[in-house]
């Protein structure tokens, strides 16, 4: 350990002890060290303090960028939904009309027949028509 940290630890457990009311002045020379050991630990815990109000700032900096990142990726997917319900709305309506393009020819084809067979040009129908006229 360096010699700094043993200090800490000592002024710390000094701190401890005096908060605890322990007479310390048989160990220690005059009141002007256990002054300076107080001083010491106050000094650690408003650094510390210090420290804790950056960490919460930096975290609170850190949530506002989630929740803003959060916020814009949610309207990104709200548009990819639309984007997507239109494409699927289109695809139903080219669906619907390629339908509506087989059943006019099914239709045709069907109108060709009758005409030929009232006409008496073709021959009869025949009892079982082909998939050709439906």
């Amino acid at each position: 350990r360096s010699r700094g940290e043993v200090f800490s630890k000592l002024c710390q457990t000094i701190n401890v002890l005096l908060s605890r009311n322990c007479k310390l002045q048989e160990y220690v020379k005059g009141e002007q060290q256990l002054n300076i050991a107080r001083e010491h630990v106050q000094k650690q815990a408003s650094q510390k303090d210090s420290r804790d109000k950056e960490d919460t700032g930096k975290a609170e900096t850190r949530k506002q960028a989630k929740k803003r990142k959060d916020e814009s990726d949610e309207s990104l997917k709200s548009v990819e939904r639309e984007v997507r319900a239109k494409i699927l709305e289109e695809e139903k309506k080219v669906d619907s009309y390629k339908e509506s393009e087989k059943l006019a020819k099914k239709v045709s084809e069907s109108r060709e027949v009758l005409q030929a067979s009232c006409k008496g040009e073709g021959e009869k129908l025949p009892e079982h028509p082909s998939t050709k006229y439906y």
